[in-house]
């Protein structure tokens, strides 16, 4: 009896090495899985992580070239507006000199116009004068003859 149960003891035993064993082995695997599985991981977040960088490098070159873009955008359109400005002062001071050379312009024709008016009055009132010096001299003629006359007259009648 106490044979049997030793054998009973021993094939437990047997049994209980076994499934340590096999535990041993599946503990193992397990564990080595569990390395490669950490290992694919860390390469496969490796790789994420040189992706990100390449991203995040080319993410912060394009916002470089653009902030130059905009930088450049800003300088020429800063240009632009100046240059702008420069031609508004420009043709104000040319359109000035227009308004002041059709002032004088005018100024002139009027000063020409009423020159010529003037001129016009003053030929009339030249002509009026002469016309009343020939009147007055025409009268002092005769007045002249007609005195020469009577004196003519008075004397042929001495």
């Amino acid at each position: 009896d106490e044979k049997a149960e030793n054998d009973k003891m021993y094939a437990a035993i047997l049994k209980l090495r076994a499934a340590k064993e096999s535990l041993d082995v599946e503990q193992r695997v397990a564990n080595q899985e569990y390395i490669a599985a950490a290992k694919r991981r860390q390469e496969s977040a490796r790789n994420y992580s040189v992706q990100i960088q390449q991203q995040t490098m080319e993410f912060v070159d394009c916002k470089r070239d653009q902030n130059k873009t905009i930088k450049e955008l800003e300088a020429s359109l800063k240009k632009s507006s100046e240059e702008n400005e420069r031609w508004k002062a420009y043709n104000a001071e040319i359109q000035k000199q227009i308004d002041d050379l059709e002032s004088n312009i005018s100024s002139h024709l009027k000063k020409k116009e009423s020159y010529l008016k003037e001129k016009e009055e003053a030929s009339e009132d030249h002509s009026l004068a002469v016309q009343k010096l020939k009147q007055k001299i025409t009268r002092q003629q005769r007045q002249f003859e007609l005195t020469n006359s009577e004196a003519e007259r008075k004397q042929s009648d001495i």
